[in-house]
């Protein structure tokens, strides 16, 4: 079975080589859309820093992510590479997704005891002997 004219969320990093070729032919012969999580692109950048295989898995999912509609970036910073690689795919005559940085939080709030409470209220489970 091959999905047809849908939408496709890539949430983790695709690097086993099978699964990013399936990916680019999904995306490019099915009329589907796609979209994806961007991490980092140190298995590129700095690819000595990354596990055996790494660098060409990740090579592969990006030659399928040049066919999906948008790459939701975890940083700034990863949204800058991404924007980098979606230049080059000029010389090959894609245009390439949209790129947008939804920063992951870097600190949490301390609650406030109204808010713990609240929590706790919600979230208690009945004990039985009510």
């Amino acid at each position: 079975m091959v999905p047809w004219h849908c939408t496709y969320v890539l949430p983790e990093l695709l690097t086993e080589s099978n699964r990013a070729l399936a990916l680019q032919a999904l995306l490019r012969f099915s009329g589907t859309r796609g979209s994806m999580i961007g991490f980092d692109c140190v298995p590129i950048s700095s690819g000595e820093t990354s596990a055996m295989g790494m660098g060409s898995g990740f090579a592969l999912m990006l030659s399928a992510a040049a066919y999906l509609d948008r790459i939701a970036t975890i940083s700034s910073g990863a949204a800058t590479e991404y924007r980098g690689w979606r230049t080059m795919l000029a010389g090959a005559g894609l245009r390439g997704p949209q790129i947008s940085p939804i920063p992951l939080a870097v600190q949490a709030e301390v609650p406030s005891s109204a808010a713990l409470q609240q929590a706790a209220e919600r979230l208690r489970a009945a004990s039985g002997k009510e």
